[in-house]
């Protein structure tokens, strides 16, 4: 019922969708980077970006101006927390009612095996914002709570690196994989063969400071053993000073612009053609 009553349709303009956590929601300000919209919204792991990313490219098939899906891929969405991102309950109250539209039964027995509690309050809640999409039938891109940029004015690095956090950051940082997580990631892979999309990953600013306790050979084995085979444009030590940053993963406006106006002359010079991707993925730009 939402899927005919909800308008899908993307801007014939658009060529390119960002998908993501928030930080590539914080790092794309799409207004400034032609052809690309930003399908990124805080917190999602990869099982939501594929009900998103899925849903989109189904109702937009007919449309052959979109050919490429950058899908972020950092340190963090190979982690085990992910797993909580996932069926965590606050992460299933949350993400699940919104997208439920989009979620066929396979995907929501993994959500019920897991947390069953939450899935049957998420179901209840899934009527209601069903109802809600259905009653206003406007554009679900007019929806900020689908995805978008994120604007956010404020540093909080200088502060941060006043304090233990980065230390406390190395002791609490989960250790194992989310099988899971990877196992959405594959599944978009799956899509984007499916309609024929060219698939990057991409890894958006973070701060050296943070870089550094980051367990930088873990991700590189996981990237190399199971996604060698698809573009990596990693962008991880862009040249931004601490006033660019909201925390140490994140960017605000002001590091947003910086990065995004870059991004859009990189698009535009031919970054995913493939000669010029050879180039870029070789080395991020300082």
């Amino acid at each position: 019922m939402v899927i005919s009553s909800v308008d899908f349709t993307l801007d014939s303009k658009i060529n390119t969708l960002v998908l993501g956590h928030s930080q590539t929601e914080h790092a794309f300000k799409d207004s400034i980077i032609s052809g690309l919209k930003n399908l990124c919204f805080g917190g999602e792991s990869y099982f939501y970006n594929y009900q998103k990313l899925k849903i989109v490219l189904e109702k937009n098939k007919e449309n052959k101006n979109i050919k490429n899906i950058i899908v972020s891929f950092s340190n963090n969405q190979i982690e085990s927390v992910m797993n909580k991102w996932t069926y965590g309950e606050e992460t299933v109250l949350n993400f699940y009612p919104k997208y439920s539209f989009a979620i066929d039964a396979e995907d929501s027995k993994l959500i019920a095996v897991n947390n069953f509690k939450s899935f049957l309050k998420a179901e209840q809640l899934a009527m209601i914002s069903n109802a809600k999409l259905i009653i206003k039938r406007n554009s679900i891109f007019d929806n900020r709570n689908f995805g978008g940029y994120f604007y956010i004015n404020k540093s909080q690095v200088d502060s941060l690196l006043r304090t233990n956090y980065l230390d406390h950051f190395v002791k609490t940082n989960p250790k194992g994989i989310s099988t899971i997580n990877l196992a959405y990631l594959d599944k978009i892979v799956e899509l984007c063969k499916k309609y024929n999309k060219n698939l990057y990953l991409i890894r958006t600013p973070i701060h050296n400071s943070f870089f550094e306790k980051l367990d930088e050979k873990k991700f590189q084995d996981i990237r190399t053993k199971y996604y060698s085979k698809i573009p990596f444009l990693d962008y991880h030590d862009f040249s931004m000073e601490n006033k660019d940053f909201k925390d140490f993963n994140h960017l605000n406006e002001t590091g947003a612009k910086k990065f995004s106006n870059y991004f859009n002359k990189l698009l535009s010079s031919g970054l995913l053609i493939e000669k010029q991707l050879s180039k870029q993925t070789k080395k991020s730009p300082k």
